[in-house]
């Protein structure tokens, strides 16, 4: 996330004026031996140059001086000498290489594979960070490799993609050896094709991993690799062999099979945008003969279809932050109609810079062929539209434009066809993100721009300008979150101003099926259900009842609302859910997963409304020892807020301190919105209601107790969250999606202080393992939530949780980057799994998600699944087992993992970084901006100066860190700051007092410049 040069450029021609004449002919930019960065002004055309005369000895017959081969042997010793006894670095020079992931010319720069760097470490999604209770990491970084597999790692800004092999974790860094020769480390690779136990013999290893340099700090591996340090060609040539060997075998089906992997797109598109795993790819593509054993495609044959994708970044689209499913990511296709859009653009810009060019050099006697009118109408349209909207707001070159200054009359333009797609076009490229920073499609956005000749004030014509004119035209409202555009996910249609719908059918139907569990259903008229949640909830998927057990201690039971029972897993709404499988709580664009009142009004716990109920037999120590799960009807409901819930127990608060920080920016809204549904007060309980909830707190600690022995995560620092009003906002809607805005919104970050009270969290976990047990005992495949490696690191696990992580987060500090790394490493994250496994961050032996089917898809799958095993033992009138026949469930484990799985995986892990992450920094951003540029509504006044504590360095390149300030990550460039430190001298813990100079709400990037050096935190 770094920035485009700033210093003045460097003339190449007043650089060679002051060189010796006879060295000027011989100038040619030397290379950096660095193996991952250069600097990080990557824009600069200047360079270090080292000017030396060349040794001339001998003269051919034209005159002209050579060296003599006894002269190149002296000299060569005399070189490799000197070398020997100044062991130093080369100097590094200022190579045109970019940050990794922005925008570069990688078609016609020189590329040295000496200068390449992976995408990854530098970017702040592939940090793991903790969404509600799973640890997760945004970028689809790495995490369950192992020694010995190979990778694939690329290079978006060079257009690079390299093999490699994992040699190992060592010093808290995955060390890779490539098939170049180059040994690297990382701590965020990011890789979409994996080929697991590619070296099966860990012997062929060792011999790498033995001269491996034992230092920790970044900087230093860096140094080491620049010196020369580590595994060379020599040791690693066995390693080269085997990835030469397999490149070449991908290479020969490429060419075996090039007729129908051209024509990959023309066979793969459809209408509709759609989402296909490589597996599935390859099905389509390939001949079965191909397959192993009739069963799956070898490695080498899947790598040469991802080759053919992968490169492709205008019909095909992987998807990163999705991480991989099984061994490759899963790709977006795009439609017929989007790819002639862009070739439609193409064709009209490139016709207009050579009418320009030609205009430039032709006499009047042979005008050149004028471009078309309709472009030029466009151009026309879009300065008068940017001039009418700088009257009320100003261009900033902060990825927004300002905010209004008063109401202006701004009549809206008739696009026509060709205007409407160079629009089109810009939202690709600029809101959708739909080209890779090394597309060759890139040039054509800022090609737009130039010509629209309104932001010569712009330092680049990037994305973030392209997002600004989207705005300033009225395509997007002022205060647009990116995010939300990017998301782009299959059978999703975007609001332009807000939301994401499901388009429906003409033949769509709502109509709700018969209870096809009417009969099994149990009258829970004897209970009070108590659903605890906030007031303005709007899907109340869940309660909790207890009951005293004839056999001992108490069956507690989780009433968790019902609606697959009436919608099936082939109908219209079940898809719809699929499509959209959470509920997004983005704010100001909450979008239901049911998107109709009908699924609420039907489901949503209620009197005399369905349940799917999960119980567990619960002794006083927290052991569970027995459950069930039955179709209810409920009758006693009792809404209840968990702050309420928590003085009925004596709860005193959250065991952590929140933190009272407070920003708000915007007129606050002036009237609450009244609550949906009546609340009971403590005051309104009964004794027996109080005596309930009593047991149920005290029952749920003890169960909470003994997830923490298995290692459960003992607190979850508070985060925090963003509320966002526009009831100060006038908008004015015109055909084809274009918005005219006066006013901005009322922004407010603010701490959540959690889930409120304890028992709900505890109890979800509950209903959560007597699902995974339940299933588990009848081999139902279900989507299980499981760490993937916690089982192999277990040792490891218990041994930095309890001694390192854990007693951190009971203490109220944050964790580290490097402990969240090191966390994510050992347990694999959370994946999605057919196959039962532990979940280690819950401290549970079997966990699946089933309390929330209102708003998670995953949950209606276990729904699904146990109401056709419940109706299958109800027709054979005895359990099921293991090795029952499973004909009955609507989804096999095959069904599951080659169909339904790769599209959750995407989909889910695409909102959640919308919910929790892009869109709520994008929100945090703005507020900062305005707050930095002197909002006058601004409740409260920005800080002149922040504390910066660094998460890590990237040498040479920048300092990353974290602000005071909510937490937001910044960077400091190497010269920005300004002689407090070196970058050598730096280590992560390191704080800095520093002042914001740069603000890009879009890009999601802060730069900051240090004041002065601060003493570090006590116990980093």
């Amino acid at each position: 996330m770094l920035r485009a040069a700033r210093q003045s450029y460097v003339c190449w021609r007043c650089l060679s004026r002051t060189a010796p004449a006879e060295a000027a002919s011989s100038l040619k930019p030397s290379s950096s031996p660095s193996a991952h960065h250069n600097s990080g002004r990557g824009l600069s055309t200047a360079r270090h140059l080292r000017l030396a005369r060349p040794l001339l000895s001998s003269q051919d017959s034209d005159g002209v001086r050579i060296r003599s081969e006894s002269e190149e042997s002296y000299i060569r010793q005399r070189l490799r000498a000197w070398e020997a006894e100044n062991p130093a670095i080369t100097p590094n020079l200022l190579l045109e290489a970019p940050a990794p992931g922005t925008v570069k010319n990688a078609l016609t720069g020189v590329r040295l594979e000496h200068g390449y760097r992976s995408d990854g470490d530098m970017s702040e999604d592939a940090q793991p960070h903790f969404d509600g209770e799973e640890l997760v990491q945004a970028s689809g970084a790495a995490a369950n490799l192992e020694a010995g597999d190979l990778i694939e790692i690329s290079s978006q800004s060079w257009r690079i993609y390299l093999l490699a092999i994992c040699l190992g974790k060592f010093n808290g860094y995955d060390h890779f050896y490539t098939n170049t020769g180059r040994w690297f480390t990382s701590y965020g690779i990011k890789t979409r094709f994996v080929v697991k136990h590619f070296i099966k013999d860990p012997a062929e290893l060792q011999k790498l991993i033995a001269v491996l340099p034992a230092v920790p700090p970044a900087g230093s591996l860096e140094s080491l690799n620049d010196l020369g340090e580590g595994p060379t060609r020599e040791a690693g040539g066995h390693l080269i062999h085997h990835m030469a060997k397999f490149e070449a075998a991908a290479r020969r089906v490429h060419l075996a099979y090039a007729v129908n992997l051209a024509a990959a797109f023309e066979k793969l598109t459809r209408p509709e945008p759609r989402l296909m795993s490589l597996a599935h790819i390859a099905d389509t593509l390939l001949p079965a003969n191909l397959k192993r054993n009739k069963k799956t495609f070898p490695p080498e044959v899947l790598y040469a279809v991802h080759m053919v994708l992968s490169r492709d970044d205008v019909n095909f689209r992987p998807l990163d932050r999705a991480g991989r499913t099984q061994n490759s990511c899963v790709f977006a296709i795009s439609t017929v109609s989007d790819v002639k859009n862009i070739s439609t653009v193409k064709g009209l810009v490139r016709t207009y810079y050579e009418y320009l060019a030609q205009a430039a050099v032709s006499d009047t006697s042979s005008s050149p062929l004028p471009p078309a009118p309709a472009f030029k109408n466009f151009l026309e349209l879009a300065r008068k539209a940017i001039d009418q909207s700088r009257r009320n707001r100003d261009w900033t070159p902060h990825g927004v434009i300002g905010q209004s200054k008063r109401r202006a009359n701004q009549p809206q333009n008739e696009w026509g066809d060709t205007g409407m797609a160079v629009i089109k076009f810009l939202h690709m490229w600029a809101a959708s993100d739909q080209f890779s920073a090394a597309s060759r499609l890139n040039w054509l956005g800022g090609a737009v721009l130039r010509a629209i000749n309104r932001y010569g004030d712009a330092e680049i014509l990037d994305k973030s300008v392209g997002w600004t004119f989207l705005q300033e035209i009225g395509r997007l409202t002022p205060w647009d979150i990116r995010a939300r555009h990017a998301l782009r996910l299959p059978g999703v249609e975007l609001g332009l101003n807000s939301g994401l719908t499901v388009p429906k059918s003409e033949t769509e139907s709502i109509a709700l099926e018969p209870d096809r569990l009417a009969s099994l259903r149990r009258d829970f008229s004897g209970s009070t259900v108590y659903c605890i949640d906030a007031q303005d909830a709007d899907d109340i998927d869940d309660g909790v009842s207890i009951e005293k057990a004839e056999e001992g201690g108490h069956w507690i039971h989780v009433h968790v609302a019902d609606p697959a029972s009436r919608i099936a897993p082939n109908s219209c709404l079940a898809a719809r859910a699929a499509t959209l499988p959470l509920t997004i709580y983005l704010p100001g664009h909450h979008e239901p997963m049911f998107g109709d009142e009908v699924v609420r009004e039907a489901f949503s716990l209620a009197p005399n409304r369905p349940s799917l109920t999960f119980s567990a037999r619960v002794t006083e120590a927290g052991e569970i020892a027995g459950y069930s799960i039955t179709p209810g009807i409920l009758r006693d409901v009792v809404y209840i807020t968990p702050d309420a819930v928590s003085a009925a127990l004596g709860e005193t608060g959250n065991p952590i301190s929140v933190p009272a920080q407070v920003f708000e920016v915007g007129k606050p809204p002036a009237v609450l919105e009244p609550a949906s549904k009546k609340m009971t007060k403590l005051e309104e309980l009964s004794q027996r209601q109080v005596e309930e909830l009593r047991t149920l707190g005290k029952l749920a600690n003890a169960l909470e107790k003994v997830c923490l022995k298995k290692g459960a995560m003992p607190v979850f620092l508070p985060r925090p969250g963003v509320k966002v009003s526009l009831d100060d906002v006038q908008m004015t809607d015109y055909p084809d999606g274009f918005v005219r805005c006066q006013g901005d919104p009322y922004i407010r970050i603010s701490y959540n202080s959690g889930s409120g009270s304890s028992l709900v969290s505890s109890l979800m976990k509950t209903a959560g393992q007597v699902a995974a047990r339940w299933c588990r005992d009848r081999s139902i495949p279900v989507p299980y939530r499981v760490s993937p490696l916690a089982k192999k690191n277990a040792n490891k696990l218990h041994e930095f949780c309890q001694h390192i992580l854990y007693p951190q987060l009971t203490a109220g500090r944050k964790p580290s980057q490097h402990q969240l790394r090191t966390l994510f490493a050992l347990t694999g994250g959370q994946e999605i799994s057919a196959t039962p496994g532990p979940n280690f961050i819950m401290g549970l032996d079997l966990y699946t998600k089933a309390t929330s089917p209102l708003r998670r898809y995953s949950d209606m799958l276990v729904h699904w699944q146990i109401e056709s095993a419940l109706l299958e033992e109800a027709r054979l009138g005895t359990p099921l087992t293991k090795t029952s026949d499973q004909s009955y469930l609507c989804f096999s484990k095959q069904d599951m993992e080659d169909v339904v799985f790769p599209s959750l995986h995407v989909r889910e892990r695409y909102i959640t970084a919308l919910d929790n992450l892009d869109g709520r920094i994008e929100w945090m951003l703005q507020a900062l901006l305005r707050g930095w540029l002197g909002d006058s509504n601004s409740a409260t006044k920005l800080p002149k100066t922040f504390r910066f504590t660094v998460n890590y360095v990237v040498p040479k390149v920048a300092i990353m860190g974290e602000l005071d300030w909510f937490g937001l990550n910044a960077a400091i460039e190497p010269g920005d700051l300004r002689g407090t430190a070196t970058m050598a001298g730096i280590k992560i813990g390191d704080t800095f007092e520093v002042e914001i100079v740069d603000i890009n709400v879009t890009g999601g990037e802060i730069y900051v410049q240090a004041l002065r050096r601060l003493e570090a935190e006590q116990g980093m």
